[in-house]
């Protein structure tokens, strides 16, 4: 590995030091490490680095070190967070190429949000929120689907029908149901048919590929690249920065209370508490069985909710 780099990554440590708690900051040496490891190994500067290495350096983490799929995540999202701050030091007119990577094949646990929602209101402005129009389109489908971001992602053109109002998705996590029929609201629509007929996809080298939603350097986005987006467009709203905060992961990691996995989440419970059943809420959202609602759910009982909902005499 070159000098430079090397002063780089010492900084950069540095710099997370004065930062982090104790057993956090070992975990970034330890990923600080393991990406030198690999840099020696493939004979590769930082600058150089693009979407196989990326890929490589995942696969180095699983393969070649052995790490469990929790950890291997973890460093990854590490080194993803210091070559974002690499680029802005070095003042490159580049996307980040960790944030393409896929890495819905490996088993790790996943952020919740502990039963946080939005309104529709807030909802709405969250969108219009969004920094590009390809943004509006992704999570405007999520909102009014009510599909996992994996889902979303992996959306195929020849899956979307405009006119209807419909996608066929691919269902994740449920092994009973190997797809399902999802269908938005006329705002999603027109967000949809503006990035794909208005020229904003088009503008992406890759605008021939199968899936909906794509980059500069990737026939699909990545869900890092999707959490990226949807990261800007929560720090655009000043509509939900009251329940903007952030929490400790086990691993001492800090996260975001609002991370994509809200739109599923709030299109759950606005479908209950508009009355909507169950049964037709489970089929939606590709749950395995009822039990996985109360994941989701704000199943307080109160006042106002027995007398919108119950038997009025």
């Amino acid at each position: 590995m070159n000098s430079n780099d090397e002063r780089f990554l010492d900084s950069w440590l540095r710099r997370r030091k004065s930062r982090l708690a104790d057993g956090t900051y070992s975990s970034e040496q330890s990923a600080v490490t393991a990406l030198t490891e690999f840099l020696e190994k493939e004979n590769k500067a930082l600058e150089n680095m693009d979407f196989l290495s990326a890929d490589d350096f995942l696969s180095y983490l699983t393969n070649d070190k052995g790490l469990a799929d929790n950890t291997a995540v973890n460093y990854y999202s590490k080194i993803q967070q210091m070559y974002e701050y690499y680029i802005k030091a070095k003042k490159l007119n580049r996307e980040n190429p960790f944030d393409e990577v896929d890495i819905d094949h490996l088993n790790y646990d996943e952020a919740s949000n502990d039963k946080i929602n939005l309104d529709k209101t807030e909802v709405r402005s969250l969108i219009e929120s969004m920094p590009e129009m390809r943004a509006k389109a992704l999570f405007s489908f999520q909102a009014t689907t009510g599909a996992r971001i994996g889902e979303v992602i992996r959306l195929k053109m020849e899956n979307l029908d405009l006119s209807e109002r419909s996608a066929k998705i691919i269902t994740l996590k449920n092994e009973k149901q190997d797809d399902r029929v999802v269908y938005f609201d006329r705002k999603s629509r027109r967000y949809l048919s503006k990035y794909i007929n208005n020229g904003y996809r088009s503008k992406f080298p890759n605008d021939d590929s199968k899936y909906v939603f794509i980059t500069r350097i990737a026939d699909r986005i990545s869900r890092d690249r999707a959490s990226s987006l949807f990261t800007n467009g929560v720090e655009n709203c000043s509509e939900i920065q009251n329940k903007l905060d952030s929490n400790l992961k086990a691993n001492g990691d800090e996260r975001s209370t609002i991370t994509t996995h809200i739109l599923r989440r709030s299109y759950a419970q606005n479908w209950v508490d508009s009355g909507g059943d169950i049964m037709t809420l489970r089929n939606l959202m590709g749950w395995r069985d009822l039990e996985t609602a109360r994941q989701y759910l704000n199943d307080d009982v109160d006042k106002d909710k027995m007398d919108r909902y119950g038997l009025d005499l």
